[in-house]
C-alpha cells in the first residue's frame, strides 16, 4: 500500500501504518520549515521501530545565501542543534554506528560529500 502524505502534517495514528526497523531520511530537515521540524521528526518515530539514518545540512538557509544561492535550505542546523532537536524527538544519537558509517564511506569514491557532514544513526528512545 502506499500512503501519501505532507510530512508536515500530523499521522494519523488510525491509519495503522506500519512500523520499520531501519528508517532512511536524508535530504529532507533541511527543506522544512523550522516549526514543522517537531511534526515531521515525531512523524518519522511514529514510522521507525528500531534505527533511523538521517542527514541534516548544517549550511545554506539566511545566513548562507552564498552556499544555498535558490534558498532551498529553510532550517539547515549544525550538529549540535540537530542532537538537541532529535533528543527532544525522542531519538538518541548512537555515536559508534555514525563513526562507523562516515568510516566507511571513504570507501565510496562517489559518496557525497554534504553526506559526510551531516549523516548520523539514532535509536528512538525506550
Amino acid at each position: 500500500a502506499i500512503k501519501i502524505w505532507d510530512i508536515r502534517d500530523e499521522i494519523d495514528s488510525t491509519l495503522g501504518l506500519k512500523k520499520y526497523e531501519i528508517v532512511v531520511c536524508t535530504e529532507v530537515g533541511e527543506h522544512i520549515e523550522p516549526e514543522f521540524a517537531n511534526t515531521m521528526l515525531q512523524n518519522i518515530k511514529a514510522l521507525t521501530e528500531g534505527v533511523l539514518v538521517l542527514s541534516w545540512s548544517p549550511h545554506g538557509g539566511e545566513n548562507e545565501r552564498d552556499k544555498d544561492p535558490h534558498h532551498q535550505h529553510l532550517n539547515p542546523l549544525k550538529f549540535p542543534q540537530v542532537i538537541d532537536l532529535m533528543e527532544k524527538n525522542g531519538f538518541e544519537w548512537w555515536r559508534r554506528p555514525s563513526q562507523a558509517l562516515l568510516k566507511n564511506s571513504f570507501q565510496f569514491d562517489d559518496f557525497h560529500y554534504w553526506w559526510r557532514q551531516s549523516l548520523s544513526v539514532w535509536r528512538v528512545k525506550q
